[in-house]
This record gives C-alpha cells, sequence and structure tokens, in this order.
C-alpha cells in the first residue's frame, strides 16, 4: 500500500525520520529521511556486471549531452559540464515518474530502470572515494515544498537506492531561507567551489539535487609538474597565437589515436582519474570533433594500443599541456529536449510516485559546473538543480535564462574516474 504524508516545513513527525535539519548562516529546512551509506556494497562480479552496466549507460549520455549542450554555441570561453552530476538527477527522477514522463527519461539515460536501480548502488560509490591527496565525492538530496502531498514510499527508495536524503522546506512562505538552506548545501558539498543562488520558486513542489565534487594531484606528494624549457605556439579560437611554456605530463602507456578528424591522449593524476585531450586538426573545431564521435573515441581507446605485441613494443607518451580552466551555469532545459525529454517540462509530465496528486511538472534543470587545472593538479565540482513546481497553462510565462559560451575551441576535453565514468567534459578556447 502506498503511504502518502504532506510536508511541513517545521512539523514533520509524520516523514519518515525527523532528524534535525540544514541550517547554516540563515538557510532553513528539516531533515526528513537520511541517505544511506554509500560505501555498503561488497564488490562481487554480478555487482562489477551491473556496475559497468550503468557506467556505458552514463557515458552514452555524456557522448549525447555534452553535444546537445555545446551544439549552437559561438563563443570564446571555456566551458566545462559534468555529464555524470546530470545524469544522476536524471536516474532520481525516473523513481519519481510513471508513463510517457518515465519512458522519455529512460530512454535518454539509456538504461532500464531495473537495471538502473540494480547497478547505481555500486556507480555512487565509487563517486565517493578519499584518496591520497584526492577525493571524489557525490551527494543527493530532494527538497519538499510545505503542502504539498508526497509518497513515503518514493522518499524511502531514493534514500535507500539513490542515496538521496529528504528534506522540507518553506519555499511558499519563507522562500528566502529556503533557496539559501539549499544554496548552503550545494556550497558545502562541493566545498565552496559552487556557491549559487538558484532561485527556486515560491511554487516549488520539489526540487531533485546533485552534486559532484573531484579534487587529485599530478603525485602523490602535491609536487608541481615541470613547464617545458622551450615556449610553444598555442592558437586559441579567435586565431590568436599565444607562446607558452606547457606542462609536462608524465610519460603514459600508449600512443595518441586518431578519429576522423582529431587525435587524442591522454595524462593521469595520482590516482588514476584521466583527462583525455582532444585535438581537432586543423581547419576543424572541437564541435565538430565532438560530432563526429570524439567522446566515444577516447572512451574505446582503452589502453592506447600501450603495447605492439607483433613488433614486441611498448608505446609510452606524455602530454604536454597548458593549464586552463573552465565552467558553465545556466539551464540546459533544450539539450534535454533534443535528447527526447519534453513530456517532464510541460502538461503531460508524471510525477505521481512521488507527488499521487500530480498537477506537477519541471519548470527548470539548472546545472553549474567548475573544472581547473594547473600545474599542481585537478579539481572540479558540478551541481545540478531540477526544480519541480505546478504545471502552468502556458509554459512560456516563465522567465528562461541563456548563457552563451562556446562553438569553436582550441581543444576539448574528458575526466574519467578510476573504473571508467566520465565525470567531466569540456572544451577550452583560450588559456
Amino acid at each position: 500500500m502506498k503511504r502518502f504524508a504532506k510536508v511541513f516545513a517545521c512539523a514533520c513527525a509524520a516523514a519518515v525520520v525527523a532528524a534535525g535539519g540544514f541550517s547554516g548562516c540563515g538557510g532553513r529546512s528539516t531533515l526528513l529521511a537520511r541517505a544511506a551509506d554509500p560505501q555498503r556494497y561488497e564488490y562481487t562480479q554480478q555487482g562489477v556486471e551491473a556496475r559497468d552496466r550503468v557506467i556505458k549507460a552514463s557515458n552514452d549520455f555524456a557522448e549525447r549531452f555534452t553535444r546537445a549542450v555545446l551544439q549552437g554555441y559561438d563563443g570564446q570561453g571555456n566551458v566545462a559540464l559534468s555529464p555524470a552530476s546530470v545524469f544522476t538527477a536524471l536516474a532520481m527522477t525516473v523513481t519519481c515518474s510513471d508513463g510517457q514522463t518515465k519512458d522519455e527519461l529512460i530512454s535518454a539515460l539509456g538504461i532500464g530502470e531495473e537495471e538502473l536501480s540494480a547497478g547505481f548502488g555500486r556507480y555512487f560509490s565509487e563517486l565517493n572515494i578519499e584518496y591520497t591527496g584526492g577525493k571524489v565525492a557525490a551527494a543527493n538530496s530532494i527538497w519538499l515544498g510545505e503542502g504539498y502531498e508526497f509518497s513515503l514510499d518514493s522518499v524511502q527508495k531514493l534514500a535507500n537506492e539513490y542515496f538521496c536524503s529528504s528534506y522540507a522546506a518553506d519555499f511558499k512562505n519563507d522562500n528566502e531561507r529556503a533557496n539559501l538552506a539549499v544554496r548552503e548545501y550545494v556550497r558545502d558539498n562541493t566545498e565552496g567551489l559552487i556557491d549559487t543562488p538558484f532561485n527556486l520558486s515560491y511554487d516549488t513542489a520539489c526540487a531533485l539535487v546533485n552534486t559532484l565534487l573531484l579534487k587529485d594531484n599530478w603525485n602523490f606528494y602535491g609536487d608541481e609538474l615541470p613547464l617545458t624549457s622551450q615556449q610553444y605556439a598555442f592558437t586559441a579560437a579567435d586565431g590568436r597565437e599565444l607562446l607558452l611554456n606547457l606542462i609536462e605530463g608524465n610519460y603514459n602507456p600508449g600512443i595518441a589515436v586518431e578519429g576522423e578528424n582529431f587525435t587524442a591522449f591522454y595524462t593521469s593524476t595520482a590516482n588514476s582519474f584521466k583527462i583525455h585531450f582532444i585535438l581537432p586538426d586543423e581547419g576543424v573545431s572541437v564541435g565538430e570533433a565532438f560530432d563526429a564521435g570524439a567522446l566515444n573515441t577516447v572512451i574505446d581507446a582503452g589502453d592506447y594500443n600501450a603495447t605492439d605485441e607483433a613488433n614486441k613494443i611498448k608505446n609510452y607518451t606524455r602530454a604536454l599541456f597548458p593549464a586552463f580552466d573552465g565552467s558553465y551555469a545556466g539551464s540546459i532545459n533544450d539539450a534535454l529536449k533534443d535528447m527526447g525529454i519534453t513530456s517532464l517540462f510541460g502538461e503531460g509530465c508524471n510525477l505521481t510516485r512521488l507527488m499521487p496528486g500530480g498537477g506537477v511538472c519541471c519548470n527548470s534543470v539548472a546545472h553549474v559546473a567548475k573544472f581547473s587545472v594547473d600545474r599542481r593538479g585537478i579539481e572540479g565540482a558540478a551541481a545540478t538543480v531540477a526544480d519541480m513546481g505546478p504545471t502552468a497553462a502556458d509554459p512560456g510565462e516563465y522567465e528562461k535564462k541563456y548563457y552563451d559560451f562556446i562553438v569553436k575551441r582550441a581543444f576539448g576535453y574528458a575526466v574519467t574516474s578510476p573504473c571508467g565514468a566520465v565525470l567531466f567534459t569540456g572544451i577550452v578556447n583560450n588559456v
């Protein structure tokens, strides 16, 4: 039997557990259900196979999502995205949805609900590991608006299978402090790298939030990598040539792979996170390289032909690369619609597994990401916030914000975890 409850910001005894709240410098919310511990999973062969199916779906999604966001941009800045953060937020949304909305989400994610549920725990646990000199940390939460009816069963499923903490927040009557609580949650879980107001509306029924943090050094001692003694001409997207002393990466097994109109190689951090550099051929933009399947090529590159068995040769290559950073902040509604997720944003939205009363749709999916590389190591953070509210008669009445970033770029990149999951993608136009 389904269990339902109404959310009250200050009286949550009817919820799963009432155990304090999330309040920092003025933000206000109440904890309803605490996320399960993602470290509880044992790594059986069956579990690894289930995890790998989720990783494959996530990586396929990363390729399509990156192309969808970058399509049509014409800017000179650098862009960073976190497909893994968006994938996780949408995976949680599957648990809340039904009918056509669920079908569209599953199609876009590229994996069935049962397979997703079976492998997500192992996938997510590998996004929560402390290393020597580095870490990767992901967190999920759902913020339920005061006065709305919700399913306790769905909240508990989110907590147990998607490691999602649930909070009640009074968006209607105390919107400022409810928004501040969400902002503080994101800021705390990204160690201050993302401190963004998401401006959730007074009518917010629920907001699904994912955060992702990645930090690692090039070596266990945190020493800086050397710069090349000679300068190299780096051509920016606008055609300018900059003379730079590049960072000397360590030698890694393999040789560069060639795609349709690009070449690619990687460099590794101390804990085996990889940055795959995608260098378009002369006269080709990075957007064209991504359209030609560059991301899939680097995902499938494996050991980059490290060993030539026929000729008994082991190949090693080092990458010489500039320091850079990139960011993104804006709505990804249009990109998700291009990927076939349309009913989520309109009158046909079906989130009745979480909100049994219906009449709720997604107002906006906001994505914020930052990624940087210097001589010491890498650092990245991301947040994805899906704001659900009452279905509007005319969705066009909502304000839409668009942020122009990039089409023509000097190089693109993808950051993968030790188990091969794509965590960040991006493009670099100038340094």
